[in-house]
């Protein structure tokens, strides 16, 4: 609620002087249209240099006008009433309540306007028949198409920049060719979301902190003794040799890849990491003057060739384990093509909370209705500029506000939501994996909270989605020579497969919290169809051995709009296709 002090301080930094009925008029007027002191004197001051008025001649004469000309007329041009600040009811959505604030407006116009501006508002007025009847026929024709989204809190100012962009709606990459794809669904179909491996998925929270360190160097040993017996069975290789025995003859080692120091990895400071069932935990400096192609970095798992001299092993060959074939799709219980729409957070610009691009994406699900609509965070980004300065309860702004209206004003496309959390979200656990939101009551089917990063089935089809930028992270360490893949991407995202994790980089990146314990959440058995890895690196379809990788960017982009990615996956997938530019999945990036 406005005080007497902040209003009267306010207005006299512009040398306007309040008399006691101004000032009550005032405060009756910030009451009334939602408005604080600050942005009340920005309305009068705007209002009386574009009338030629003096700033100081305030009387309750000038303030009807300014309420008829400035106050009213934006308030019937709102898409929605704003709340007094002194309330804490919930807003309210639809022409209702656009009348009583233009009935309240006009009650309060009869009792200070003129007599001249009474008649000419008289004037423009419908019969009270016809006006009663035209805005009940008009509440009724919204409410039966959708309930009006507002993501943002009641301070929240719109963007300045995010609506003059003039590249909305752009497709900015189209994969695949499944022939003329219809993006608007005519009819609903069942669609199922289930965890890819019950067991597997991490589903409530855990402690954490409380790691010892002796507890993370087994979980880190036993991963390398995991991954040692599939490079063993890929290769056919017999045994592997110890780090700690030199040779005069070519042994074949495994173990994990390291840095010699604090500093980026590269060919003078590969050291190998040894398990201690081989080499008793030991590490040996690593020569790769003599190998040819190779593509590492930190954590990795692999085996090598060369000569140990005991000092030094002079390694010839790498071997990295090779992905597993992309998963056969179950079959769908979907009647048709299964549409997938996915975003990834940001969902507000740098300069407002008003949540303006998510309200577009919205839009669209309830233009296009797709079938599923995959949303990974950040939603409260806790390095927004704006969030300190914001009065909310996060967690409560978040069910309340995001997750209830995203279900009643999608309510009738039948869209299902998948939600997973991120890092940077400020209401949520800061750990590695991550556990997926609790809902605070029952919200029905159509909403899925899934942890991050996580695999499930869409009606048959194998998903891997993962919030944290490990393609980044991989990116700033990566080091690689003459490699067989020569697309950087495409050979950063095969690395998650052949490592069959979604964080194989170890040390991880500063910032980020990985629980060791609960890191077998984080693994990936299989070779998926489609793999989300959301990304600030420029958006990318890519085909990684048959796995459709995707990084939808982010829904807003600093102070513009982002992008996000359609997908549509057929029924069937047609084996020994004669067509071989038949792709059973397609996709686009599209600018929002």
């Amino acid at each position: 609620m406005v005080g007497d002090d902040e209003l009267i301080e306010e207005f006299s930094m512009f040398d306007v002087n309040l008399s006691t009925k101004c000032k009550e008029k005032v405060l009756e007027l910030c009451e009334i249209y939602g408005k604080d002191a600050g942005s009340m004197v920005s309305e009068w001051i705007a209002f009386s240099h574009s009338n030629k008025m003096e700033n100081t001649a305030m009387t309750i004469e000038n303030l009807a006008v300014f309420e008829n000309q400035k106050l009213l007329k934006n308030s019937k041009k709102a898409k929605t009433p704003k709340t007094p600040a002194n309330k804490q009811t919930k807003p309210q959505y639809g022409s209702a309540n656009r009348r009583q604030i233009s009935e309240a407006g006009d009650d309060l116009l009869d009792a200070y306007a003129s007599p001249a501006v009474k008649s000419s508002a008289k004037k423009r007025q419908l019969t009270p028949d016809q006006n009663q009847a035209s805005k009940r026929l008009t509440a009724q024709n919204r409410s039966a198409v959708h309930h009006s989204p507002s993501f943002s809190p009641a301070s929240a100012t719109p963007s300045a920049k995010y609506s003059l962009r003039t590249n909305a709606g752009e497709v900015a990459i189209t994969h695949g060719n499944v022939g003329p794809v219809d993006w608007i669904k005519r009819l609903p179909q069942k669609c199922s979301i289930t965890p890819y491996q019950p067991d597997h998925h991490l589903e409530n929270k855990f402690k954490y902190m409380f790691q010892k360190l002796v507890d993370k160097a087994y979980v880190l040993n036993d991963h390398i003794d995991e991954m040692a017996e599939l490079i063993k069975k890929q290769y056919n290789i017999e045994e592997f040799a110890s780090l700690t025995q030199a040779t005069q003859e070519t042994v074949t080692v495994v173990g994990r890849v390291c840095c010699d120091s604090d500093g980026r990895l590269n060919a003078k400071s590969v050291l190998l990491e040894g398990s201690r069932e081989t080499s008793g935990g030991k590490t040996i400096p690593i020569d790769m003057t003599n190998v040819t192609s190779y593509s590492l970095f930190p954590g990795q798992i692999v085996a090598m060739e060369g000569i140990n001299n005991g000092k030094t092993f002079m390694a010839s060959k790498v071997m990295d384990l090779i992905p597993s074939p992309v998963t056969a799709r179950e079959s769908s219980d979907a009647t048709g093509p299964v549409y997938v729409m996915v975003a990834s957070g940001p969902f507000t610009t740098n300069d407002s909370f008003s949540f303006e691009p998510l309200m577009d994406l919205v839009s669209l699900i309830i233009k296009e209705k797709p079938d599923v609509c995959i949303l990974t965070g950040p939603f409260l980004d806790v390095s927004h500029e704006e969030l300190q300065k914001l009065d909310i309860e996060y967690t409560e702004f978040f069910h309340e506000k995001l997750i209830k209206e995203l279900l009643a004003s999608t309510q009738g496309s039948n869209t299902k939501f998948i939600l997973i959390p991120s890092q940077r979200d400020v209401h949520h656990e800061n750990i590695y994996p991550q556990p997926p939101f609790v809902a605070k009551e029952q919200l029905g089917d159509r909403i899925t909270f899934m942890p991050d990063p996580c695999l499930f089935t869409v009606s048959g089809t194998v998903f891997a989605v993962t919030s944290t930028d490990i393609v980044k992270h991989l990116s700033g360490e990566e080091i690689s020579s003459s490699p067989t893949v020569s697309d950087r991407m495409t050979r950063l995202l095969q690395h998650l497969l052949s490592q069959q994790s979604f964080y194989p980089l170890c040390p991880p990146v500063r910032g980020l919290n990985v629980e060791y314990e609960q890191w077998s959440h984080s693994n990936i058995p299989l070779t998926p169809n489609i793999m989300v890895t959301p990304s600030e690196l420029r958006y990318f379809v890519k085909d990684v051995n048959s796995c459709l990788a995707i990084n939808p960017w982010s829904l807003a982009k600093g102070h513009l709009g982002g992008t996000f990615a359609k997908i549509m996956i057929n029924k069937e997938m047609t084996k020994n296709s004669s067509n071989m530019a038949y792709k059973p999945i397609a996709a686009q990036i599209v600018r929002i």
